[in-house]
């Protein structure tokens, strides 16, 4: 009896895996689910006999300051990637003349400015997503990782 308490007392002290942080980064230095460590890193190599530069400034600012530098290659592609993408007039400005000079812009995020998208004439509609956050199928999203060990399954929201 005792020898089954203690099977019973060593397994439930037993530490269960820590859930991995669902905090959303997006930074090209996390490599926690919602970083962007992989995505950077498989750019990197995707083009790696190209310049890479990281920026935080304001794009009307990082505009001024590519504009010397893509004048010399003709061409250049700018990434964004971001939880909410809120853009002062210049900053959307400045990206709409980015494109407009034969650059490119890829742009990732889950809510755009609503004044960028009028300035290129695009309208988003989440009404599909709110109402299945509203029903709660949100909460049945997760990811299942198979190993060795056996699955993983990690929920969200």
């Amino acid at each position: 009896m005792h020898l089954m308490l203690l099977i019973l007392l060593a397994c439930s002290c037993k530490q269960r895996e820590a859930l991995p942080s669902l905090n959303e980064t997006y930074s090209y230095t996390d490599k926690k689910p919602f970083g962007g460590f992989v995505a950077f890193t498989y750019i990197r190599q995707l083009l790696e006999n190209r310049f890479i530069d990281t920026n935080t400034k304001p794009f009307d600012v990082a505009w001024k300051e590519m504009k010397d530098y893509s004048s010399n290659t003709k061409y250049s592609l700018y990434i964004l990637i971001t939880k909410n993408l809120i853009l002062t007039k210049p900053e959307a400005d400045a990206l709409i003349n980015y494109v407009s000079e034969g650059n490119d812009l890829f742009i990732s995020a889950d809510y755009i400015d609503n004044d960028l998208l009028h300035k290129i004439d695009v309208e988003l509609g989440r009404r599909r997503e709110l109402d299945a956050e509203i029903e709660g199928s949100f909460r049945k999203t997760s990811l299942r990782i198979q190993s060795s060990n056996g699955d993983s399954v990690f929920n969200y929201y």
